[in-house]
C-alpha cells in the first residue's frame, strides 16, 4: 500500500459506501467537500468496479490489469490493422514484451489512475486506423474528451503524439487533431465548469500544482537528463541494446536497418522524443515511462518483423527481450514468490478485525487502510491530517483509535494529542529483500492498534 493508490480509491470507495464523493485522505480538501482531484475519471470508474466486485485490495488492484490489457489490445488491434507486425510469432512478442517491461508493470500494479491514459492514448492511435471517417472522428473526439479527466498529464503527451505524426501523415492527421483537440477542449472546459458549479475550482488548481514540476529551471532540467535513463531500466537496456544490434549489422552490411516505414520510424521517434520533451518540461517519474516503452516495443517489433535475421542475431535479440522483459515483471513476481509472507495482507486484517468496529474513528497509515476502512465508521489519512491544519480541532478530536507503524506513533500522537495505548501488534516477518535493481520495495507490514485512553476535553473559557 501506499500513498497514491489510497489517495485515488478513498473517494471512490467513499462515492460506493456513501454516496458521496469525498475523502479524507486528500491533503488539499476537508472531508465534507466533493473531491476535486486531478483525474476524476479514474476513481468514477474504480467505484463502477468496486460496485461489481465488492471493497478490497484485489478489486482496487484488478481493474488497472483489465485496463492494461484493453490499452494493449487496441496496439496489437493496430498492428493489425496497419500490417505493421505481419508475423503472429512478432505481435504475440509485443504483447510479452511490453506487459513485462519496468515501468509499464510499475505502473499497472501500482494502484495508479495511470492506465486509463493508457487505454485512451491506444484507442487514440487505433482511431487513425478506421476506414470510416465518422468512427474515426467520432472515437478521436470521445479520446480527446475524456483525455482531461483522465490526466492532465497525458494531454501533452497526446499533442506530441499528434504533432509528430503530422509530419509522416499530414492529411489525415490534422482533421483527427482537430477532432481530439476540440473534445479535449469540450472536456477541460465541462471539467472546469462542473468544478466551479461546485465551488471547488481553486482546490483542482491546487491538486494539479501537487502533480507539476512547474518551478523548476529548464537549464537544471537540461543538466539532469542522463538521469532519465534510470526512470525505466527495461526502456533503457531495449534502446541501447537494439542500436548495438543495428550498429553490428550495419558493421556487417555496410549500412544500417531502413527505417522508412511509417509503421517503424514514427514509434522509435516518439519513444526517443516524448521522454525528453516530458521531463525538461515537467516530470517523468517511472509509472509515466509507458510512454516511451510502448512506442519503442511497437518500433522495434514493426521493424524486426521486416527484416531477416541470421542465426546469431535472432538469438541475440531474442536474449534482449528476454532480458528485458525478465527485470520487470517476472522479477517482481519473483519478489512476491519469495515475500509471500511478508506481502500477506491476511494478518493486518485479522488484528483490525478484533480490535475495529463501525463505532470507531480511526486514524491509519497507507498500510492499514483496506483493512481499517472496511472495518471503522470514518477513517482518515495521514496528508489530511499533516496538511489540513484546522482540521485536527474539529473532526480529528474524534479519532479513538489509531493503527500506524510504531515507529511512527510519536509523530502522530503528537498532532493527535491525548494518551494512547498499545492493543494489539502485527509484525511481519523480517525479509531479506530490500531492494530490485537498486529500487526499494515496499516496507514490510509492521502495525500496531492504539486506543485513545481518555477523550480529549474541550477548553472553555469565561469571557
Amino acid at each position: 500500500m501506499w500513498t497514491d493508490e489510497v489517495a485515488y480509491a478513498d473517494p471512490a470507495i467513499n462515492l460506493v459506501e456513501s454516496g458521496a464523493f469525498t475523502s479524507t485522505a486528500w491533503e488539499v480538501q476537508r472531508s465534507s467537500e466533493h473531491w476535486a482531484g486531478n483525474v476524476p475519471l479514474y476513481p468514477l470508474l474504480l467505484a463502477g468496479w468496486i460496485e461489481l466486485f465488492g471493497m478490497s485490495i484485489t478489486a482496487v488492484r484488478s481493474l488497472n490489469y483489465v485496463l492494461v490489457l484493453a490499452g494493449t489490445g487496441l496496439l496489437w488491434l493496430t498492428a493489425r490493422r496497419i500490417d505493421a507486425m505481419d508475423r503472429p510469432v512478432i505481435r504475440l512478442l509485443f504483447v510479452a514484451v511490453l506487459l513485462a517491461g519496468y515501468g509499464i508493470s510499475d505502473a499497472y500494479r501500482s494502484g495508479r489512475p495511470d492506465m486509463i491514459g493508457f487505454v485512451l492514448v491506444g484507442a487514440g492511435v487505433f482511431a487513425g486506423t478506421l476506414s470510416s471517417a465518422g468512427a474515426r472522428y467520432t472515437l478521436a473526439l470521445l479520446v480527446g474528451l475524456l483525455l482531461p479527466l483522465s490526466g492532465l498529464q497525458f494531454l501533452p503527451y497526446a499533442a506530441l503524439l499528434y504533432g509528430l505524426a503530422f509530419l509522416w501523415a499530414p492529411g489525415q492527421i490534422f482533421p483527427l487533431s482537430l477532432a481530439a483537440g476540440g473534445g479535449a477542449i469540450l472536456g477541460g472546459g465541462g471539467l472546469a465548469s462542473y468544478y466551479w458549479y461546485r465551488g471547488v475550482w481553486t482546490d483542482f488548481l491546487q491538486s494539479i500544482m501537487r502533480h507539476t514540476a512547474a518551478g523548476q529551471s529548464i537549464d537544471a532540467k537540461l543538466l539532469d537528463l542522463p538521469s532519465l535513463l534510470s526512470a525505466d531500466p527495461s526502456y533503457t537496456l531495449l534502446l541501447l541494446g537494439a542500436l548495438g544490434l543495428c550498429g553490428a549489422r550495419a558493421r556487417r552490411q555496410g549500412r544500417w536497418p531502413s527505417l522508412s516505414r511509417p509503421a517503424v520510424s514514427y514509434p522509435l521517434t516518439v519513444a526517443v522524443v516524448s521522454p525528453i520533451v516530458l521531463f525538461v518540461v515537467g516530470k517523468y517519474p517511472t509509472y509515466y515511462s509507458w510512454m516511451g516503452y510502448a512506442p519503442l516495443v511497437f518500433g522495434i517489433c514493426a521493424a524486426a518483423s521486416t527484416v531477416s535475421w541470421s542465426r546469431s542475431e535472432a538469438l541475440s535479440g531474442v536474449g534482449l527481450l528476454l532480458l528485458v522483459g525478465g527485470i520487470g515483471l517476472p522479477a517482481r513476481i519473483g519478489v512476491s514468490v519469495l515475500q509471500w509472507d511478508s506481502r500477506s495482507y491476511a494478518p493486518v486484517e485479522q488484528v483490525v478485525d478484533r480490535h475495529i468496529t463501525t463505532r470507531d474513528t480511526v486514524f491509519s497509515s497507507y498500510q492499514g487502510y483496506y483493512a481499517a476502512k472496511e472495518r471503522a465508521g470514518a477513517v482518515y489519512l495521514p496528508k489530511y491530517l499533516w496538511r489540513v491544519s484546522d482540521t485536527k480541532a474539529k473532526e480529528l478530536r474524534a479519532v479513538d483509535k489509531m493503527v500506524v507503524s510504531p515507529d511512527r506513533k510519536e509523530v502522530w500522537t503528537n498532532r493527535l494529542g491525548g494518551q494512547w495505548e498499545q492493543m494489539a501488534r502485527m509484525q511481519a516477518p523480517e525479509r531479506a529483500i530490500k531492494s530490485i535493481f537498486g529500487r526499494p520495495l515496499a516496507q514490510p507490514y509492521d502495525l500496531a492498534v492504539y486506543l485513545r485512553k481518555q477523550p480529549l476535553q474541550t477548553k472553555h473559557t469565561v469571557e
